[in-house]
C-alpha cells in the first residue's frame, strides 16, 4: 500500500479500469493501481473526476487536500469509524482530571526527550556553549514539569521549553538561507519557518489520518485546549514527533538540499496577512520526497522490532486508544 502525493498544478485525475490516471496538459504523467493506494495527498489545483471520487469512497482510500502553500484544507473519507464505544470513552476521559494530567505530561515528556536528543546529537561536534546552556535549561524544566499538578502549569512549562528549544535550534543551522530569529507561522516569515510549517502540516495530516483509522475523535484531546474547529487530539499526538521533523529540517538546511529558487516571497502593501515566504513547486517536491523517505525509514520500536515511522505513528495512536479505553498510562515514542 502506498501514499501518493500530487504536487503538480492543474493535474486531472481520471479512472481507467482499475488505475488512476494523472494527466497534465492532456499528457499522462503517472498512473497507479487502485488496489495499491492507501491515501492520496493533493496540493492546490488538482481535479478529480466523479468516477475517481466514487472509487476512492468505495475503496476507503482517504484523500487529503492541502493548499498549494501546504496549508491543510480537509479530507475526503468514506465514513466515520463505527467504534462508538471508544469515542464515548474518549469523551468521558475529559472528566478524569488525573488521567488528563498524566496523559498531558507524557505527551510533553516525549516531545522534550526527542528534542533533547536532537540538540545533543547536533551539538556533539559543534560544541556551542549557548546550545549547551539551553539544553541544561530544558532539562531543568523537564524535571519541574514532572512535579506539576495541573494541565495549565504543564502547558506553561511546555511553552518555556519551546522558547529555549528554538533558541538552540536556530544556532544549529549552518546555512545562511535558513537563518531565523524566532518561530513564525501564518504566515512564515523566512525560508526556515516555511519549511518547518510545511513539515508540521505533512505530519499533522498523517497523524489525523491514523486517528480516523483507529476510531478516535481528532477534535477531543487532553493537553491542547478544546476549541471550535481545533483538532486537539491530533495536536497532542503530533508533539512527540515534531522534533523528528526538526531533525529533517536541519538535514535539508545543512546539507543544502534547498536553494533560494525553491521559495517564493509574497509582499503586498497594506495586506500584512499576505506577507510571507512559501515553498515553490520544486521546493515542495524536494521536501515531500524527503518526508516520504523519513516516514518509510524503519526504526527500532519495541522488543527488537523495527517499524517504518509512519507505522510507529499508527501504533502510537493505537496505544493512545488503549490508554483512553482501559485507563492505562500512555507512553510516548522516544528515539534513542
Amino acid at each position: 500500500m502506498s501514499i501518493v502525493y500530487v504536487v503538480e498544478q492543474g493535474v486531472e485525475v481520471s479512472l481507467k479500469g482499475n488505475r488512476l490516471i494523472l494527466r497534465l496538459g492532456g499528457e499522462v504523467i503517472r498512473s497507479y493501481l487502485v488496489e495499491e493506494l492507501e491515501r492520496l495527498v493533493l496540493f492546490g489545483k488538482v481535479r478529480l473526476s466523479p468516477d475517481v471520487v466514487n472509487i476512492l469512497l468505495d475503496k476507503g482510500i482517504e484523500t487529503v487536500f492541502l493548499s498549494y502553500r501546504g496549508r491543510y484544507r480537509g479530507r475526503l473519507v468514506s465514513q466515520l469509524s463505527k467504534n462508538v464505544e471508544l469515542r464515548l470513552a474518549q469523551y468521558n476521559r475529559l472528566k478524569d482530571e488525573e488521567f488528563v494530567l498524566a496523559f498531558s505530561k507524557e505527551v510533553v515528556y516525549g516531545k522534550i526527550t526527542n528534542a533533547l536528543n536532537l540538540l545533543r546529537d547536533y551539538n556533539w561536534k559543534q560544541r556551542d556553549l549557548q546550545v549547551k546552556d539551553e539544553i541544561l535549561r530544558i532539562k531543568g524544566l523537564k524535571e519541574r514539569m514532572k512535579l506539576q499538578s495541573s494541565v495549565d502549569s504543564v502547558r506553561g512549562i511546555e511553552g518555556a521549553i519551546a522558547s529555549a528549544y528554538f533558541d538552540a535550534l536556530k544556532r544549529l543551522v549552518k546555512n545562511d538561507l535558513f537563518v531565523f530569529n524566532a518561530r513564525t507561522r501564518r504566515p512564515p516569515r523566512d525560508p526556515a519557518n516555511a519549511v518547518l510549517s510545511f513539515l508540521y502540516t505533512l505530519l499533522f495530516q498523517l497523524v489525523e489520518a491514523r486517528i480516523y483509522v483507529v476510531g478516535l475523535d481528532p477534535f477531543v484531546g487532553f493537553f491542547h485546549t478544546i476549541e471550535f474547529g481545533k483538532p486537539s487530539l491530533a495536536l497532542d499526538l503530533m508533539e512527540e514527533f515534531r522534533p523528528l521533523m526538526d531533525r529533517l529540517f536541519l538535514k535539508l538546511s545543512n546539507r543544502r538540499m534547498l536553494s533560494v529558487g525553491d521559495f517564493f516571497f509574497r509582499d503586498y502593501e497594506g495586506r500584512d496577512d499576505e506577507h510571507g515566504v512559501y515553498l515553490g513547486y520544486e521546493g515542495v517536491k524536494k521536501v515531500v520526497a524527503a518526508f516520504q523517505s523519513v516516514m518509510s525509514s524503519k526504526r527500532l520500536y519495541t522488543e527488537g522490532k523495527f517499524y517504518p515511522l509512519e507505522g510507529i505513528i499508527l501504533e502510537q495512536v493505537r496505544k493512545a486508544a488503549r490508554s483512553i479505553r482501559e485507563g492505562v498510562p500512555y507512553t510516548p515514542y522516544v528515539e534513542d
